[in-house]
Order: C-alpha cells, then structure tokens, then sequence
C-alpha cells in the first residue's frame, strides 16, 4: 500500500513504545487475532496490528469494511477497544471536525458533516474541549501535541503551552505574570510528558528544563 492508513483511521494516535512492542510480541507469539477492515484501499482499522504484524513479519488477514458510517465504526471501536483520556477524544474529535473537503483521496467519507457539535457528541467531549484542542494542534510545538496524543499531558494544559511566547525576557509585568503562573504546572507536568528537553517550553518559561527520561511501563493490547 502507497498510503495504508486511511484519514479517519488517523484522527486517532498511533501506539509507540513499550505498549506496541508488547503487542509486536503478542502478534509474533500468536498472529493476527483480529483482521484488518480495509476501507477504500486504505486501512480503517488496525494500523497497529499491521505495523506489528509487519515488525513480526507475520501475515496480517483483511477484510473490507460493510456499512454506510465509517466515522462511527472507527470512533466506536478506539473508544470502547482503548483506554483514551478526555484530551485524547478531544484531539481526535478536532482531527474530524477539522477535515476539509477535497483534502484527502477518501470521497465518500462525507466531510461536510462533521462539525464541532456532530464530533463532541461522537467522541464524548465538550465544544470546548474541541476548540482547545484544534489550538494546540494549530500552535503548539509537535512534542507537546505528541505529549497529549500519549495520553501524557491534558489539552487544557497544552493550550496554555501553546500560547506561551516563544522568547520571554520579563520584562514585561504582563509577560512576567503570564509565565510565572504557569511555571510550576509546567515544571511538574511537562517535564513528566515530555521524552526529552524541551526547549520551546523551557523559553517560553524563562527557565532552562530537561524532561525526566525515566521509562514507562506499559501494557501492550491487542486488537487494536
């Protein structure tokens, strides 16, 4: 496949690290439990299981997808197969409601009806949390969009990273506030989400910082 993953199969994270090499050695030990749904020519679901299946060099089943609500069957699969904080359907749900029409190879996905209102109700969020999200996706720096597609940061706190300046001299008493107010959360918790320094964030904060490099233990799931 020139271009395997469909664009709904994308509003969703891929699983990274320790989770997908858990679910590489499941898929070597036992194979694909669970086929792939083609839609297209593309993957709508089970991009994880054929990056591992592939990794494992194991064949990989498909099957095409039946039905008129390709959008509702991803949604309800990730939602009810894994376990996605509210900042994770929140970005999701921004990635759908963010489509634009022609922008993809997928003509029948009916981009016109996924507005903010239809997508909060699809992946249980709020408007909101949709808004947020599309700011942190538009603004903030791509580790930080990462942190919350992981699961490892919360969209609310993204977004306050996303409007941080990227230079702060303090200089200014608004500027100064802005930043002092938000250096502990970013201390604590960014440095907890991020894999590695970051520098945007550490500017901005007017703070020199180093994300902790601890590992963490995950469990990888299957059928996903």
């Amino acid at each position: 496949m020139s271009n395997p993953y469909h664009d709904l199969a994308n509003i969703f994270p891929l699983v990274e690290g320790a989770e997908f090499d858990a679910l590489c050695a499941d898929i070597a030990a036992h194979g694909v439990r669970e086929p792939i749904t083609l839609f297209e020519g593309a993957i709508l679901d089970g991009r994880n299981r054929y990056r591992a299946a592939q990794a494992a060099g194991v064949e990989c089943p498909m099957v095409d997808y039946v039905g008129d609500d390709a959008a509702a069957f991803v949604v309800s699969l990730n939602i009810h197969r894994r376990h996605l904080t509210e900042s994770q359907r929140a970005m999701a749900a921004a990635r759908l409601a963010n489509m634009p029409r022609g922008a993809n190879q997928h003509t029948a996905i009916a981009v016109s009806s996924f507005t903010q209102s239809v997508a909060a109700k699809l992946l249980n969020v709020s408007e909101d949390s949709i808004q947020r999200a599309k700011h942190v996706h538009d603004e903030a720096p791509a580790e930080i969009v990462r942190a919350v597609d992981g699961g490892r940061m919360s969209v609310s706190l993204a977004a306050k990273v996303a409007d941080l300046p990227e230079e702060c001299s303090g200089r200014s008493h608004r500027c100064h506030a802005r930043c002092h107010t938000l250096k502990r959360p970013l201390r604590g918790v960014v440095s907890l989400a991020m894999p590695r320094p970051l520098h945007t964030v550490a500017s901005g904060a007017g703070a020199s910082h180093r994300a902790a490099h601890s590992p963490k233990s995950g469990r990888g799931r299957q059928n996903r």
